[in-house]
């Protein structure tokens, strides 16, 4: 089986624990997590891996408005990379969770992989989905 590559345009959005309350839980990301599996399974043709997988995911976030221009360029060359929040971790969670049925079995079949932020001028996350092992022959 080959990598899948799959981009999703717009500002990487970090996964956000629900509201629990009188009524029950609430998740304020359910929705954009709905909308977005729903493009995911318009766009993505490939298979649905059911074995060991890396997942490789790289975040390319917004440049802030007020930045310099010599500040940009160096932002732009990867000499300075997005320290602040969203972490790392939450952005990983969430994307993991929406591909989850759409292009893997579940999320517990990732055991490796790269999670990587950048600066773009053209916000947008890209995640590379690939077997852990070769195969069997």
């Amino acid at each position: 089986m080959m990598a899948e590559i799959i981009e999703i345009l717009g500002v990487p959005i970090p996964w956000k624990a629900p509201y629990v309350g009188t009524r029950g839980a609430y998740s304020p990301r359910s929705q954009m997590m709905h909308d977005t599996r729903q493009i995911l399974k318009l766009q993505y043709k490939g298979p649905i891996f059911e074995e060991a997988i890396n997942v490789d995911f790289e975040f390319n976030m917004p440049i802030p408005k007020t930045t310099s221009k010599k500040r940009r360029k160096l932002m732009l060359e990867g000499k300075i990379r997005p320290i602040g929040t969203p972490d790392r971790g939450n952005l990983e969670k969430l994307y993991a969770d929406i591909h989850q049925g759409v292009c893997y079995k579940n999320d517990s079949i990732i055991v490796g992989g790269r999670v990587e932020k950048w600066y773009n001028e053209l916000p947008n996350t890209k995640i590379r989905i690939y077997p852990a092992c070769a195969p069997q022959s």
